[in-house]
């Protein structure tokens, strides 16, 4: 790869959807706000390494007994340094979450 993102945000829950017939299984529906560094490892097309913000938005599908969770997001990106630049992640994972639940 040319380059590697680090993203780090802080998620809150909006609310969560209730389906009858999952009754152990929750769906949370969150936002976050985040920075992001940028390090530019081989492409001299870019810019060194950049920095900014980004907040996401998604839906989890977590089993109310485990510490886990699978999510799918969408997270609006502004790069502010060296130069001003927007963009978007698509991401779908799975989190795991070793101190909570």
């Amino acid at each position: 790869a040319d380059r590697l993102n680090l993203d780090g945000d802080v998620m809150w829950t909006l609310t969560e959807l209730v389906i009858p017939d999952a009754p152990h299984l929750r769906f949370p529906v969150y936002f976050g706000a985040g920075g992001r560094v940028r390090l530019n490892q081989k492409n001299p097309a870019l810019p060194d390494n950049a920095f900014g913000v980004r907040v996401p938005f998604g839906l989890a599908v977590a089993p109310t007994e485990t510490s886990i969770d699978a999510f799918i997001e969408i997270a609006p990106s502004l790069l502010v340094y060296p130069d001003i630049d927007v963009g978007s992640d698509f991401t779908l994972g799975i989190r795991m979450y070793p101190f909570s639940r």
